[in-house]
């Protein structure tokens, strides 16, 4: 059986999420499932289901899920179809900050 994913899908300066943006489930360069948000009780959602390895490459035990919208990788999971997962669908926010080297005179 699928992997069941599902959870809010948050705004942030770096991403804005719309009704009917599609999201895909990608495992090892393979689209394994593909939704699309939706608005739920006043917030934007999604549910997925990311189908198992039937040998296309797709879901299996401690296989990394990288969930895209508009291309882009927006959250990452491991498959695991034992229940359905609560999984906040949330663009990372980290920020590196490198240090300033200046020449000497």
């Amino acid at each position: 059986p699928p992997a069941t994913f599902y959870g809010p899908v948050p705004a942030t300066d770096a991403f804005t999420p719309t009704v009917g943006m599609e999201v895909t489930a990608v495992i090892n360069n393979n689209v394994c499932g593909q939704s699309t948000v939706q608005e739920r009780d006043n917030q934007l959602a999604y549910t997925i289901q990311v189908m198992a390895d039937t040998g296309d490459g797709c879901g299996a035990a401690g296989r990394g899920i990288a969930f895209k919208t508009e291309g882009q990788t927006v959250s990452s999971q491991t498959w695991d179809n034992s229940q359905a997962w609560f999984h906040p669908l949330a663009l990372s926010e980290t920020r590196i900050y490198l240090p300033i080297v200046l020449r000497g005179p």
